[in-house]
């Protein structure tokens, strides 16, 4: 439950923090701030979207990218090397340590 708690408890925060990363580096390289805004806003809603409509499996869905070995396959090989999945991990094992811990206070 205190997994559950902490991973549901992020919310659209997580999104978010991938959304914030994607604009300031897209504004970093170049890109104009409100074009920045649009298009990571349109790649996320697009995810959403075809998320809730076919509920695909995300392994699934990321091999299919990888199979083109385009730059959307760059990005993923990349962001797995660097450690991505270790990251949103600890990220919700934080999130799950902190619900069991609001938890034990509310036992107190």
């Amino acid at each position: 439950m205190d997994y559950l708690g902490g991973l549901t408890g992020t919310g659209p925060a997580l999104p978010a923090l991938l959304r914030a990363a994607m604009i300031k580096d897209a504004i970093a390289s170049g890109v104009p701030g409100d074009i920045a805004k649009r298009a990571v806003n349109q790649v996320l809603i697009g995810a959403g979207y075809l998320t809730e409509q076919h509920n695909d499996d995300a392994e699934a869905t990321i091999a299919t990218f990888m199979k083109y070995r385009g730059v959307t396959a760059a990005a993923l090989k990349t962001l797995r090397k660097a450690g991505f999945d270790q990251l949103v991990s600890r990220g919700l094992g934080a999130a799950r340590d902190k619900s069991r811990e609001m938890g034990n206070d509310l036992e107190r």
